[in-house]
């Protein structure tokens, strides 16, 4: 597949998850949050018997909730950090 594909698939995804969560919701989540929910959607690649059209939907869900945790991280602080200080 085509890399701008790619790219536009993960986009129209991303808009997707951020009508159906929101950012309020996305800065809830704490880094073990984060690795939760890409395991489970990593859980959900592999089907037998072998299911192309859900690998790639998993996988698209997967690196889309990768740029999520990129983008939150880049403007809201993590809750838990203030505990640190």
């Amino acid at each position: 597949m085509d890399r701008m594909l790619i790219f536009d698939a993960v986009i129209k995804e991303r808009q997707y998850q951020e009508t159906k969560w929101g950012a309020a919701f996305d800065d809830q989540n704490t880094a073990n949050d984060w690795v939760a929910y890409l395991a489970q959607y990593l859980g959900q690649v592999v089907t037998l018997p072998w299911n192309r059209e859900v690998f790639r939907t998993q996988i698209l869900k997967v690196m889309t909730l990768c740029c999520a945790i990129l983008e939150r991280e880049e403007y809201a602080p993590r809750h838990y950090d203030d505990d640190l200080r």
